[in-house]
Parts: C-alpha cells; sequence; structure tokens
C-alpha cells in the first residue's frame, strides 16, 4: 500500500519516500490498492482521495454529455467510481491537481505472458480537477479513447 500525501507549498510527498519540490512537478501513479491522501497547503489536515479498496471519496460523477461516447467503447472497464487500473496525479499551476484515471486499459492488459486471452479493449481515460483543498471542481471528463481523443 502506497499513500500520497502532497502539497506544493510544503514540497513533500509521503509514498513511503520524503521527495524534494522538484520532484513535484511530475506526475505521480497509483493503482489498484494503493490509497490516496492529500495534505492540505500549510495545515496539518489530509483528506483522502481514494481508499485503500480504490473507492473515490466524494465522487464528482461523470459528465453526461461524454457518457455515450464512453459506451460505445466501453467492454471489460467499468465506469464504478473505484481504481480498478490505475490513476495518475499531476499537479496544476493554481496548486490543485490534474487526475487522470483509467476506466478500461488496452486489451493487451489481458493477455498472459504466451501473449493469449487479449481482448480488442481500447484504452479508455477519463480526467478530473482536484482543488489544493482536495475538492473535486468538475465532474470527470473524457480524456482519451486509444491513443487520442
Amino acid at each position: 500500500m502506497r499513500k500520497l500525501s502532497a502539497s506544493h507549498s510544503d514540497s513533500t510527498v509521503a509514498d513511503g519516500k520524503e521527495r524534494h519540490k522538484s520532484e513535484l512537478n511530475r506526475r505521480l501513479s497509483f493503482g489498484r490498492g494503493d490509497s490516496v491522501i492529500l495534505k492540505i497547503n500549510n495545515t496539518e489536515e489530509r483528506k483522502t482521495i481514494i481508499h485503500e479498496n480504490g473507492d473515490f471519496s466524494d465522487f464528482p460523477g461523470i459528465a453526461v454529455e461524454d457518457m455515450d461516447e464512453i459506451n460505445d467503447y466501453l467492454q471489460n472497464g467499468s465506469l464504478a467510481p473505484n481504481v480498478r487500473y490505475s490513476t495518475a496525479f499531476t499537479p496544476t499551476k493554481d496548486g490543485g491537481w490534474h487526475v487522470t484515471w483509467c476506466v478500461q486499459p488496452d486489451g493487451r492488459y489481458w493477455e498472459d505472458e504466451d501473449g493469449y486471452g487479449g481482448e480488442n479493449d481500447k484504452e479508455i481515460n477519463l480526467y478530473s480537477h482536484l482543488s489544493d483543498d482536495g475538492r473535486f471542481t468538475q465532474p470527470f471528463k473524457l480524456h482519451s479513447i486509444g491513443a487520442v481523443k
């Protein structure tokens, strides 16, 4: 289990180790079983964003206008508010985080070590914005299907 505790101002990320401010300007990726806890800037307050079981806290929903396109490609993935595959947090200039959530991996995800069992699924990623106080500011929207949107 890894935990993210991040703040742009105090420059500390705890996922098992301390990190220097220069390392915070990069994408932080998490997978199934990783809890994500945001340390609120200049305070000792912490807010759980993703629980150990993968459930999002205060899930903002999914943008209705993207549902038809998502459902056209959704095969083995899931839109349940749970991280089953991966999620990534990229710092933004406003002190918040751009959150990318994979709801369906590429079909090669299902292959065994010999290359059998793959599906023709296209990877589907959604995105939202997390403010510096740990609130989602918008519902998740379609980021990409396959290589591009």
